[in-house]
């Protein structure tokens, strides 16, 4: 693919709203007939749409691609073990300051601004361009496995995550995957959906979680074009209500993610008897952006570290009088997830922006000295802070 292509179906694969990842949408797909009595009606909007809804959803897909490169978007399904986040392959920006001035930033002609738009989001003034460094690409490997819920399949996923972040001259950092610890419909389910970039068929890395016993894969080598579009092809354009939270942590053995697992599962059973009219539950593991070596970031990441490891959970419901039950019991979740991960020292700090919630202090997660460059940018760019206390909604420098 030319790397135009390429950088074209970067830019505008946008993100899912946040709700529901393809691979969840696979099964409500795959729920339709075995338990279609199950599923509450709220969920119908997981189910694979009607053309006109996959319209419109590109539409809303190539309107979020400037969210995605001055946040710090999901490049984790794309070239982010190789080549870090979205942001760090953003060479320039053309921006229209509070004052009415345009610019182009660069890290030679603006350093300070060019840095904190990088993870920055609307603070700053409106960009209108972009200039993105691409890369060639030879394919990528997309495959769906879908597995039964049991206690051994638990236990295999376990093992192989922890072996599969485990730094050393053995990782293949064109590997990424996500593991799917769903509930739905009032049941559990699990699955992998595992993404290389190498132009290989069946590629050797992922042989041990397709040998844990599974209900079969659908693995293909595709144009990066195609994956997006087979990746997105069911995004929904909207939720009824949604609550999302993200943590991330360093890769501990097997028995803590055995740990980590259990406390979902006993917490999602606890909220569930709840009766929360349409609850949906995703809880996904998956592989973290590698910050370049040499590369100036605000995250607070060590640059070159390959075995971080981010967990999100994310849930969908059909009423706001369900918002504080929902939120509550996430949240307890969570809160008893990182607590084991501290207590193991495993936690650390960074949340990632895109997948947050706003009362997590994600700013505050990327450490005091990067938050005093945030509003330095602030302050010297928006001296009347017009970004800052006119523009609703989003992350503030200023919390």
């Amino acid at each position: 693919m030319p790397s135009s292509q390429f950088a074209e179906a970067v830019i505008h694969s946008g993100r899912a709203p946040p709700i529901l990842t393809a691979a969840s949408r696979w099964i409500c797909a795959s729920l339709t007939e075995r338990c279609s009595t199950l599923i509450a009606p709220s969920l119908a909007s997981c189910l694979p749409q009607p053309q006109a809804a996959q319209s419109d959803c590109s539409r809303w897909s190539r309107a979020k691609h400037r969210h995605w490169l001055l946040s710090d978007e999901r490049r984790h399904d794309i070239l982010s073990r190789r080549y870090g986040f979205a942001c760090d392959s953003v060479k320039g920006y053309d921006i229209v300051l509070a004052s009415g001035k345009v610019i182009t930033v660069t890290q030679a002609s603006y350093p300070d601004l060019w840095l904190a738009l990088k993870g920055g989001t609307n603070n700053f003034g409106i960009v209108t361009r972009f200039d993105v460094k691409t890369s060639a690409s030879d394919g990528m490997w997309y495959d769906l496995v879908q597995y039964n819920y049991t206690e051994s399949v638990l236990q295999a996923q376990a093992t192989e995550l922890s072996r599969f972040m485990k730094p050393g001259a053995g990782s293949d950092r064109d590997a990424m995957m996500g593991f799917f610890f769903d509930y739905v419909g009032c049941q559990f389910f699990l699955r992998n959906a595992l993404w290389h970039t190498g132009g290989v068929r069946n590629p050797p890395v992922y042989k041990p979680f397709t040998d844990i016993r599974n209900f079969g894969s659908s693995g293909q080598l595709l144009p990066l074009a195609d994956v997006v579009d087979t990746f997105g092809a069911n995004i929904p354009p909207s939720t009824p209500r949604a609550y999302q939270v993200d943590w991330s942590f360093i890769n501990p053995p097997a028995k803590v993610y055995m740990d980590l697992f259990k406390i979902h599962q006993d917490g999602i059973k606890a909220l569930a008897a709840k009766n929360i009219d349409g609850l949906f539950v995703e809880f996904l593991t998956q592989t973290q952006a590698v910050v370049p070596r040499g590369t100036s970031s605000l995250f607070g990441l060590q640059t070159g570290r390959t075995d971080y490891v981010m967990m999100l959970m994310t849930a969908a419901y059909a009423n706001a009088a369900d918002d504080a039950v929902v939120s509550e019991g996430i949240n307890a979740i969570v809160q008893a997830q990182k607590k084991l991960l501290r207590n193991k020292g495993y936690l650390i700090a960074f949340v990632y922006a895109n997948y947050a919630d706003k009362s997590q202090g994600v700013y505050q997660s990327w450490g005091f000295e990067n938050v005093a460059k945030l509003r330095a940018a602030s302050r010297k760019y928006d001296p009347l802070g017009v970004f800052e206390k006119k523009v609703t909604g989003g992350l503030k420098v200023f919390f």
